[in-house]
């Protein structure tokens, strides 16, 4: 296991490939914030859930 983590061993793809390295990327370039939607109680539904 810690040959494993510290990628002594690896992983490879189905086709026999080395994966890429990972990259650090900033948080908002792969995901993007919603404004809060507070619907009122009586708009509320179990189908949606909002």
């Amino acid at each position: 296991m810690q040959k494993i983590f510290s990628q002594k061993i690896r992983f490879k793809q189905d086709d026999g490939q080395d994966y890429p390295e990972w990259e650090k990327v900033p948080f908002g370039n792969i995901y993007s914030f919603l404004s809060k939607i507070n619907p009122s109680e009586e708009n509320l539904t179990y189908d949606t859930g909002y």
